[in-house]
């Protein structure tokens, strides 16, 4: 878990570019690779306002930004996920099909 956090903190804030998020630490101990997530340096488009990864969920970490986030909930988004996975067992699949 302490690896997690620091890869996520690496992507996030230095020249790391993916870490890997354990979705359930069982499957990856039984070696199912379909339950592997990861987290990527990503980008963001500012004159679009959109992104993807760690670029772009940087800015929520500012204080009074829009969906303003913690850096501690950021550091926890492998157990949130795991917990998430725990109670729903898939992701979340928007109107259009997309998982979020």
């Amino acid at each position: 878990m302490k690896q997690e956090k620091r890869g996520i903190y690496n992507v996030t804030f230095n020249d790391k570019k993916a870490t890997l998020i354990l979705k359930d630490i069982e499957a990856i101990e039984d070696a199912v690779i379909e339950y592997i997530a990861m987290y990527v340096k990503g980008f963001h488009l500012e004159r679009r306002d959109k992104g993807r990864g760690a670029e772009h969920i940087k800015l929520h970490l500012k204080g009074n930004s829009k969906g303003e986030i913690k850096l501690q909930e950021l550091l926890d988004i492998g157990h949130s996920l795991r917990e998430y996975l725990k109670n729903f067992s898939e992701p979340f699949i928007d109107e259009k099909g997309k998982d979020l």
